[in-house]
């Protein structure tokens, strides 16, 4: 494992502590000016650029600051959203391996219920505490038979 200021592609811990973080809605990511491929050039010829020839072009050197501050700022966020992206992919693929270990637990749970259901004189007693999990377990199944029942109805005029 590196360090988690500086996390490999894989890593579990990443440290971001240091980048300040903004949260905007999809409309305002809409309203934003993008980059184009290329950017860096025209990045590192301006924070390059001699003093005399920025000031014979007019350019302020508070922009080139913030420019330098800002490019910076997406340098490190490029370093840290590859290994970032892969944790929210393995996170993701874990959750829907745990999800179904979930369900394959539940669908076994809820056919042993039934089973031994069937079998009981008190059959309601077996299933009564279980109603949530049959509930879940049997709703497809269930609502798949009511529509069948209504497909097989006589359709009414009128």
């Amino acid at each position: 494992m590196s360090d988690p200021k500086h996390p490999a592609v894989g890593d579990l811990v990443i440290d971001a502590s240091d980048v300040k973080v903004t949260d905007i809605t999809p409309e305002q990511i809409q309203k934003l000016t993008k980059v184009r491929d290329g950017f860096e050039d025209a990045v590192h010829n301006l924070l390059g650029l001699k003093s005399e020839d920025a000031d014979r072009a007019g350019l302020n050197e508070k922009d080139k600051a913030r420019l330098a501050a800002a490019f910076a700022r997406d340098q490190r966020i490029g370093e840290l959203l590859p290994a970032a992206q892969k944790l929210t992919e393995l996170l993701h693929e874990t959750r829907q391996t745990t999800r179904h270990e979930i369900a394959t637990i539940l669908a076994e749970n809820a056919a042993q219920a039934k089973r031994r259901a069937d079998r009981a004189l008190n059959g309601a007693e077996v299933l009564g505490p279980l109603a949530p999990l049959m509930d879940y377990q049997y709703a497809p199944a269930n609502k798949a038979a009511a529509t069948k029942e209504k497909a097989k109805e006589p359709k009414q005029e009128g």
